[in-house]
């Protein structure tokens, strides 16, 4: 896994079928228009997480290149490879707190499940 020294940069996702219930309950709940809501499935991955999850749902156990954070941040010291580096650094975490208490929402589905059905959707 070539992000191995990225593990701790965390992001929180949102998988299109919760979406598109969240704007199902929020149309029918008129207390929530005009409101600003974070959507997230409260699943935070880092890359590093992704990479191992697609390995161990899709069979693919291809040995990949280590790349150890300290080597990220001598990359990160080019321009062009710095500002990829930044990206995928900075952590981007929310809290749906405030959509689950006004929708008195739950996502349906959970995060091994998501990326059990993204994965199988790429090999299919």
């Amino acid at each position: 896994n070539i992000f191995n020294g990225l593990n701790g940069s965390k992001r929180s996702m949102v998988y299109v079928e919760n979406f598109c219930e969240i704007i199902g309950l929020s149309v029918e709940n008129p207390t929530v228009y005009g409101e600003v809501y974070v959507v997230s499935d409260d699943c935070h991955w880092s890359i590093n997480d992704l990479s191992i999850a697609y390995q161990n749902y899709s069979g693919n156990r291809k040995t990949l290149v280590l790349i150890p954070l300290i080597l990220w941040k001598i990359l990160g010291k080019f321009p062009i490879v710095g500002k990829l580096v930044k990206r995928f650094h900075i952590p981007f975490k929310v809290s749906n707190k405030k959509l689950s208490m006004a929708l008195n929402w739950k996502p349906e589905l959970q995060s091994q499940e998501i990326l059990k059905r993204m994965i199988g959707a790429i090999h299919d």
